[in-house]
């Protein structure tokens, strides 16, 4: 990812490092292809990917998703819409719904 874009915005170093990190993990699980050519359907299911298989946290589920977005949006010029994904909402202490 380039680099300049993000810090152009503003956003602190450990969060790019965050975004770069979720964009490999999100190349990675698509077999190495080229964001550009994977869309809605591939970010909905790494984002089904993190909270069922690898059950990650709300908020890294959240940070993920992000990273994504920002990736579409800011680097490839291509905003994602995503009716389907709904964000993970944090489980509270004692709760039986999460």
């Amino acid at each position: 990812m380039d680099t300049g874009i993000y810090r152009f915005g503003r956003n602190a170093h450990l969060c790019e490092e965050a975004y770069a990190y979720w964009v490999r993990r999100f190349v990675q699980q698509q077999g190495q292809r080229h964001p550009r050519d994977l869309g809605v359907l591939e970010v909905a299911a790494f984002i089904r990917h993190l909270a069922e298989e690898k059950r990650a946290a709300a908020a890294t589920q959240t940070q993920a998703l992000a990273a994504l977005l920002f990736l579409y949006r800011e680097v490839l010029g291509r905003p994602l819409h995503l009716p389907g994904v709904i964000p993970a909402r944090a489980c509270r202490a004692g709760s039986r719904r999460c």
